[in-house]
C-alpha cells in the first residue's frame, strides 16, 4: 500500500501570507503522488487529511471562513484524486482542516 498525508490544498500560500491566492503547488505535488500511486499499483492507497486548508463554515466559533475557498479547494482535491486509477482502492481520512477542531453534524460530510 501507498500512504500519502497532508495535501492541504491551499496551505503553503497561507503560511506565506496570501490567504487565498492559490493552491496551485498542493495540487501539482498531489498529482505527482497520484502518478505514482498509479506507476506502482499498490493494493490500496490512503491520504491521510488534512486534505484542504480552509476549514469547514459549519464549525461553532470560526467566523472567518471563506465558504468559496473551501468548496473550490474540495473540488480540486476530488479532481485530482479521481484520476487514481480506478483498479486502485484510495481511502481518504479527513483531518480537522477537512471536518473542523469539533465535528458535528454540518461539517461532517463525505469529502471523496
Amino acid at each position: 500500500f501507498i500512504q500519502m498525508a497532508d495535501t492541504q490544498f491551499g496551505m503553503e500560500d497561507s503560511f506565506k501570507g496570501r490567504i487565498g491566492s492559490g493552491w496551485e503547488l498542493e495540487v501539482d505535488l498531489f498529482k505527482e503522488a497520484v502518478r505514482i500511486v498509479n506507476r506502482c499499483k499498490p493494493a490500496f492507497a490512503i491520504v491521510c487529511g488534512d486534505l484542504v486548508d480552509e476549514f469547514p463554515s459549519g464549525e461553532r466559533g470560526r467566523d472567518n471562513v471563506n465558504v468559496e475557498w473551501q468548496e473550490q479547494q474540495v473540488k480540486d482535491f476530488k479532481s485530482v484524486a479521481g484520476t487514481v486509477d480506478p483498479s486502485i482502492p484510495l481511502l481518504c481520512l479527513c483531518g480537522n482542516h477537512d471536518i473542523g477542531d469539533r465535528p458535528n453534524a454540518i461539517t461532517n460530510f463525505p469529502i471523496v
